[in-house]
């Protein structure tokens, strides 16, 4: 059996619902950036919404405040399906009067009991993307460099940034509708991984002579290539890190020590504490390690450390600071943690 509900007052109709069984929610969308925000999120009128359970389904409709609302069900588990626009999809759902669930799929399931009320608000965005490489001077994809769109008119506060893959490959999704610039490396900050400045698609360094792409509602835009005009000269450095006894520190994090805060390098040592990480030749920096412990690692089995553990969850230790940079690479780096390494507690309690 299929009945069909609509509600025109929101959720003013809760007061007189008492008693009765209620599943409503809200469903909205999330729009354009306009002057260097987001316009929050707007309701969506009209949306039909399937509500499903063992004994047949019903149907809402939202109102103009973007507001279902489905009464007199029977106690069970209901299966909530909003029909989103075409060319939209539902981007999470949350879910209240019952344990909190958050929810990526177009559907969510919560169940009624008697005389009870839930609700399930859905977050739409229109379904759109950019794909396409980054590549280099040479038509090699590059890896490991953030890619991120942002709006013509204005930045967006919370821009939409992806990290390439192996093969230089990239796609932002899930964004709104308009008209972009598509960055490479937007930081404008040469690193490592990104031995150049901001490149705009197809391949510039400025900004006003980048192309713009259009994207409209649900369009997928397909195969962009930017190419890097020139990558700045890297040099290789290579060490280990180790505990104050000698012993190599597995997945120790390796950072760049500048102001106002560290930078931390996409580079973790692996099991016999060894690293190897690039840098853009030419600049002096200072290079360390840090090291965290939490209970199960090796050194949370120390006696002397267990307390501290306790009261804290964690420690963390960074080793010495090296000079680093310059216009040659180095092999044999030592940063040292300013404490030892153990792998059982000692029959005293002491250190081993």
């Amino acid at each position: 059996m299929q009945r069909t509900i609509s509600c025109s007052c929101g959720r003013c109709a809760l007061p007189g619902s008492a008693g009765r069984s209620r599943l409503s929610g809200v469903i909205t969308i999330t729009r354009k950036p306009i002057g260097g925000a987001v316009r929050g999120y707007e309701p969506l009128v009209g949306i039909t919404v399937e509500i499903e359970g063992a004994d047949g389904s019903v149907e809402a409709v939202t109102n103009t405040d973007g507001v279902y609302e489905a009464y007199d069900l029977a106690p069970g588990k209901y299966r909530v399906a909003p029909k989103v626009p075409e060319g939209t999809k539902v981007s999470f759902s949350m879910a209240y009067g019952v344990p909190r669930k958050f929810g990526t799929a177009p559907v969510d399931t919560v169940t009624l009991g008697a005389n009870a009320g839930v609700s399930i608000d859905f977050s739409v965005r229109e379904a759109n993307s950019i794909a396409g490489r980054l590549v280099g001077p040479d038509g090699k994809g590059l890896e490991g460099v953030p890619v991120t769109i942002l709006p013509l008119q204005g930045e967006a506060s919370f821009p939409s940034t992806v990290t390439t893959g192996a093969a230089g490959q990239f796609r932002v999704s899930d964004f709104p509708s308009g008209e972009y610039f598509v960055v490479a490396n937007a930081r404008g900050v040469p690193t490592g991984d990104a031995p150049f400045g901001a490149v705009y698609w197809p391949g510039t360094f400025q900004r006003g002579e980048a192309q713009v792409v259009k994207v409209s509602p649900g369009e997928a835009v397909e195969n962009l290539t930017i190419r890097v005009p020139e990558l700045q000269r890297r040099i290789t450095l290579q060490g280990r890190v180790l505990f104050r006894d000698g012993g190599g520190a597995a997945n120790a994090f390796l950072q760049l020590v500048r102001e106002p805060h560290p930078e931390h390098l996409p580079v973790k040592t692996d099991r016999d504490g060894r690293f190897r990480v690039q840098l853009v030749a030419g600049r002096l920096e200072r290079l360390r390690a840090e090291w965290l412990a939490y209970p199960g690692k090796e050194l949370a089995q120390c006696t002397e450390y267990q307390q501290a553990l306790r009261q804290r969850g964690y420690l963390q230790f960074v080793t010495d600071e090296y000079p680093v940079g310059g216009e040659r690479d180095a092999s044999d780096i030592v940063l040292t943690l300013p404490v030892a390494a153990c792998k059982a507690p000692a029959p005293t309690g002491g250190q081993h």
